[in-house]
């Protein structure tokens, strides 16, 4: 037979504030790596966690969190699965041109039946629509496609 649906639209509370503790978790650990950055990176430091639903494998939810510093020359990124149980996954993002992402939403982009993300990659004054592959196997977002791209001065 088929395989159940998977819900795209909503987590159970108890899996939302897990997600949340661990992206919580994730940028506190960013934070501290900034120890390291120069006084212009780390006085102007900006975290961004964002978080979808989707169907990962058997895992619900991934939490992509960002730090950025200037404009984006210091960045650091760190992606995670959250399964139904809470296991933890980490992630390793790949995208030749974005060192940072901003998760939107999850779509089945190359039909394998696991869900992929649709993101706003950002660079050195740079940025794109783009979608990340993911790959349960190697536990990696790579990049399947760019779109709408801006750059700034």
């Amino acid at each position: 037979g088929a395989a159940p649906a998977c819900a795209r639209d909503s987590v159970s509370p108890e899996l939302a504030s897990r997600a949340q503790a661990v992206s919580d978790s994730v940028g506190a650990a960013l934070r501290a790596e900034t120890a390291t950055a120069t006084e212009r990176y780390r006085s102007a430091v900006r975290l961004q966690a964002t978080r979808v639903v989707g169907c990962f494998g058997g895992a619900p939810i991934l939490v992509l969190v960002a730090l950025r510093a200037g404009n984006d020359e210091y960045t650091r990124e760190r992606a995670a699965l959250v399964d139904s149980g809470g296991r933890v996954t980490a992630i390793r993002v790949s995208d030749y041109r974005f060192r940072a992402h901003e998760a939107i939403h999850a779509l089945d982009a190359d039909g394998d039946g696991v869900d992929d993300l649709a993101a706003r990659g950002v660079g050195r004054r740079v940025g794109s629509l783009v979608v990340l592959r993911l790959d349960l196997a190697t536990k990696r977002l790579d990049r399947l496609a760019g779109g709408f791209a801006w750059e700034g001065q």
